[in-house]
């Protein structure tokens, strides 16, 4: 492919909003234009940063937004509209919260990627008691996808290009892994991949693959004492002693300007609603263009918010897009 001459052959738009989520998808690029934004310009107005370049046959501007929230989100979106206008696909790449399992049964690891096939904007709004309650909270629309993402999912579901996708998936992560400036990025080990499990002093669970042994603490944001035990996923991986191949899980995503950080709360929206992930910018995104989450899960969405997957899960969604974005 020639490089194209003027801003118009951008079709698709890649939003990060931490330095390391960008970071994580200049590294899946084939080929760079414009690192800096001085050779296609943007309109007076645009306050927006970009890097310019090819990922497969795709010419891509990837956004860097200042803050990850809604509105931030919707404001960067109509400015890349007043420089970019071809963009017709807003991809949220980068790294989120996520549940431990499907709402089929299928357990989510740190690191595996979830994809939207349709994104659920929410407000918490205020507190109930000591948490707050779905069940009355005013909610929008679903945000859908238009045709072509919709087509896009359904033919990676299929059995072959599932498998030529997770296939693609893990190469891509590798490659990224080894990129320069990605040193930081390493698997962290799936001794490090731990879900506690949270419950009442009144109902200890009994939990077959736990690997450790009973904990007790105070939940920061339910504030009630809780009792429950650590569970090493590692015990529920194929090869622990290996570095296994991220999946990619599709499903609904929430996404507001208030961070989930309760199990009980990131729970109930997946009892409720079926939620496998919880995004800060794809509602605001998808107010203005039609917008695919495609996010590594970097924590459980609970109090315990530990750093160390975020660069690895930033590059495994990065690596997931790169693959998804072959079938386009």
């Amino acid at each position: 492919l020639h490089q194209p001459q003027s801003r118009d052959a951008f079709n698709i738009a890649v939003f990060c909003s931490l330095p390391l989520e960008g970071n994580a998808v200049e590294s899946v690029f084939d080929e760079v234009y414009d690192d800096i934004g001085d050779i296609y310009g943007k309109s007076s107005f645009d306050e927006n940063a970009y890097f310019l370049g090819r990922i497969g046959h795709h010419n891509v501007v990837l956004v860097y937004m200042s803050h990850a929230a809604r509105l931030s989100a919707t404001r960067s979106a109509l400015h890349l509209q007043s420089s970019f206008p071809n963009v017709s696909l807003a991809l949220a790449v980068g790294i989120c919260g996520g549940a431990p399992k499907t709402p089929d049964g299928r357990h989510i690891f740190l690191g595996d990627v979830v994809v939207s096939h349709s994104i659920f904007p929410y407000d918490i709004g205020p507190l109930y008691g000591d948490e707050f309650d779905l069940a009355d909270q005013p909610h929008e629309p679903m945000l859908l996808l238009s045709p072509e993402p919709q087509a896009l999912l359904a033919k990676v579901q299929t059995v072959p290009h599932s498998h030529q996708v997770r296939s693609r998936h893990t190469q891509h992560l590798a490659a990224a892994l080894s990129a320069a400036g990605m040193e930081d990025s390493a698997y962290p080990g799936a001794k490090n991949d731990v879900l506690r499990t949270v419950c009442t002093n009144f109902e200890l669970p009994d939990i077959e693959d736990s690997e450790d042994g009973p904990d007790s603490t105070i939940d920061p944001d339910t504030r009630h004492t809780i009792s429950g035990r650590i569970r090493q996923r590692s015990g529920l991986m194929k090869s622990p002693g290996e570095n296994p191949d991220p999946a990619m899980h599709i499903g609904l995503i929430a996404s507001g300007d208030s961070l989930v950080r309760s199990s009980a709360d990131r729970d109930r929206f997946g009892e409720d609603y079926g939620v496998i992930g919880f995004d800060m910018e794809a509602a605001g995104l998808g107010e203005v263009l039609p917008c695919l989450v495609i996010k590594g899960v970097a924590d459980y969405a609970d109090s315990d918010k530990d750093r160390k997957w975020q660069a690895y899960a930033a590059a495994s969604a990065a690596a997931g897009m790169k693959a998804l974005l072959e079938h386009y």
